[in-house]
């Protein structure tokens, strides 16, 4: 600092023979050089204490890699407001700007197209319901609370969860003992018998997430997380812990969305599996994809508590203590420590909250239910497929376009009666089955409508985390994967996972738990042609290098040789077997599981070799790996390995595959020949 005063002082010269320059010059080299060498020095010193503890203390491993993450994203922490083209970076004008924004989202708003005659028949039967459920107890509180069901619920709470307003964690609560279970059990019951939800559980603090990992400064393009009091949420599990197990409060099949046993991947199959049966039947199938406009937050609070005691029975004191959480509700938004004001919510469910999901489930329910009456979707072997869900996200499949225009109508219909609506932006309809020319012909003669909206119809369209392509195209989704490899790759090594960090057999551990999973996302249902395992072959060939500090130049086998690392296309294999005893070993009524048994029939009895989909790709990976035998088991005998023994059996196979590949090349290949002791892994 002082070299930097004296040169100042002396008028800034830049000559190199000055004095003054020289001496500032020399001494601010020193000072970079000591500052790149502590760095270093830091960085060098966590992560080894990171790779120390990756054995001895896997938590804590996690916890420092992750807090190492945040760190090195902290720039992009900052959250900014765009307002009628004007930028906001203060944290409390954001916060009431979000208030205001959630308030409006959260306030009842009567479009033109709603049916005021059935919302005031709705609202007349809530109030009867309400006095016809005043003395009735209520099927799931007929057995009290004790302490061993609230033992139970607190051991399999996750942590590091945040708390809501009260900062009360779930480790508060696990760590409490007999005596914060005997209190909340009092708390509890005295909920209960007086039928009152405190109002301090009915307060959530509002938490702005962008949608999909978005950075934009647009309040659509967030999501808002209600964090509510944990002690409520105890509560809610207990609640919905025992209406599960009543069997008049399960869900539609075809809503695959909190479900057991169901996740979107299921959804995807099932809808692929009905395109591709279709298509070996040489029908057109139209489709449409229907997104709902903040379906959570303008859920119709009496609608829903309508369905819940006339469609799932659940009456009594269930029914009104759950009528007393959706009363009152309020929250206030925080933004970078700057809280909001309060405000109250007149319509939606909390996402967030441990019961939202399931009440609004009860919600959509009847909209598959309306669409299969119409009797215009498209149906196999007599069972219906014609309108799957995941949550809010609906889709439309028929095989006649009369036939997806009555759908069309019958869900703009329910729409208008249920008091929500359908973004007209973000629906869109698909035509699978036609040539490029038929298609060029009839999309200008053909028109789509949504009540009195027009929707697009498209070649391609991104839903359920899957690109639906007319033409069943697989260079999209294998570019987007590419591109998620890459991004995940970039990540690591920002976090330690290169030459001169952490140690290889680390870093290489944190690809296969993060790397490979975020790229390979969705793989179970893709269908590869050797220029796709190319491209994703050469991205994982990449960020080996780069983690063993190899050239670019180097061959790909022997950057993964060294490591133990099979190839890409072992990983794909691995999944879509595993997904393979998944769909056997699931319950019978689950819709996925049923269409996969059919395609499996069909592909059984036929003698074309014409079929589509998953069951073809799947036996030719079944015989690549010998494991043929346990499908054709399966077939005759009804027989299958436990999910367990299926995939060590998978794993084994796998890996005396790639490493008979691998001893091949060695022998071979006189250069691979230091490699001889490595094989690969499939772990």
């Amino acid at each position: 600092m002082a070299a930097r005063a004296d040169w100042i002082k002396a008028g800034s010269p830049r000559q190199r023979s000055n004095i003054f320059y020289i001496k500032y010059k020399k001494l601010k080299c020193e000072y970079r050089r000591e500052q790149r060498k502590a760095v270093w020095e830091y960085e060098r010193k966590e992560l080894n204490d990171i790779g120390n503890l990756q054995d001895l203390d896997n938590e804590k491993f996690w916890r420092l890699l992750n807090n190492k993450a945040c760190r090195n994203n902290k720039k992009n922490k900052k959250m900014v407001l765009e307002v009628n083209g004007k930028i906001i970076t203060d944290s409390q004008q954001m916060a009431d700007l979000w208030a205001n924004y959630f308030e409006q989202l959260a306030t009842p708003s009567e479009d033109e197209n709603f049916d005021r005659i059935h919302r005031i028949e709705i609202e007349n039967g809530v109030n009867d319901i309400v006095e016809k459920s005043e003395n009735a107890l209520g099927c799931i509180f007929t057995v009290p609370l004790t302490t061993q069901e609230i033992s139970e619920v607190i051991r399999g709470l996750p942590n590091g969860k945040a708390p809501g307003y009260d900062g009360i964690t779930y480790e508060h609560l696990k760590c409490g003992g007999e005596m914060i279970i005997h209190a909340l059990l009092n708390l509890y019951t005295c909920i209960i018998d007086r039928e009152e939800i405190p109002s301090s559980f009915k307060l959530a603090v509002k938490i702005p997430i962008p949608k999909g990992n978005k950075k934009t400064h647009m309040f659509d393009d967030h999501r808002g997380i209600s964090l509510l009091p944990c002690v409520n949420k105890i509560l809610e599990r207990i609640v919905l812990s025992r209406l599960q197990k009543q069997q008049n409060c399960l869900h539609h099949p075809l809503q695959g969305g909190y479900q057991k046993q169901q996740d979107a991947l299921t959804t995807c199959f099932a809808i692929e599996e009905v395109l591709n049966h279709c298509s070996e039947d040489n029908d057109k199938v139209y489709a449409a994809y229907m997104d709902i406009s903040k379906a959570f937050d303008t859920m119709w609070i009496n609608g829903m508590l309508y369905k819940l005691y006339y469609t799932k029975g659940v009456t009594g004191k269930t029914w009104r203590l759950i009528r007393n959480w959706y009363l009152n509700m309020k929250e206030f938004v925080i933004v970078e420590g700057k809280s909001s004001r309060i405000y109250e919510l007149g319509q939606g469910t909390r996402q967030g909250g441990v019961l939202s999901p399931w009440l609004f489930l009860v919600f959509i329910d009847n909209l598959i239910e309306e669409l299969s009456n119409i009797k215009s979707g498209i149906c196999i072997n007599t069972v219906y497929f014609g309108s799957p869900m995941f949550a809010d996200d609906l889709t439309m499949l028929s095989r006649m376009k009369s036939g997806l225009d009555k759908m069309l109508r019958c869900a703009s219909e329910y729409s208008n009666k249920w008091r929500f609506t359908f973004n007209a932006t973000k629906t869109v309809v698909l035509t699978f089955g036609e040539s490029y020319r038929e298609r060029s012909v009839n999309r200008s003669i053909r028109d789509w409508h949504l009540g009195s909206r027009v929707i697009l119809e498209k070649e391609c369209w991104f839903n359920l985390g899957k690109i639906w392509h007319v033409n069943k195209d697989s260079s999209a989704f294998v570019s987007k994967a590419v591109t998620r490899g890459r991004e995940s790759g970039m990540v690591l090594m920002k976090m330690g996972a290169r030459y001169g960090g952490l140690n290889p057999i680390i870093s290489v551990q944190l690809w296969k738990r993060i790397g490979i999973p975020k790229m390979l996302y969705g793989s179970e249902l893709w269908q590869l042609n050797c220029n796709d395992i190319v491209e994703l072959e050469k991205v994982q060939n990449t960020t080996v290098r780069i983690i063993q500090g190899l050239l670019p130049g180097i061959s790909g086998s022997a950057a993964r040789g060294l490591l133990g690392l099979p190839p890409i296309e072992a990983e794909v294999d691995k999944r879509k077997l595993y997904f393979l005893g998944r769909l056997i070993l699931m319950s019978h009524g689950v819709p996925c599981r049923k269409i996969f048994l059919m395609r499996l029939i069909r592909w059984k009895w036929n003698h074309t070799n014409t079929l589509k989909g998953f069951i073809p790709n799947i036996v030719r990976i079944l015989l690549k790996y010998d494991l043929m035998d346990f499908l054709t088991g399966y077939i005759l005998s009804d027989q299958f390995p436990s999910k367990s023994a299926w995939k060590k059996i998978v794993k084994k196979h796998i890996y005396e595959y790639y490493n008979n590949i691998w001893q091949e090349k060695i022998s071979t290949h006189g250069q691979l020949k230091l490699y001889a002791c490595r094989s690969s892994s499939c772990d």
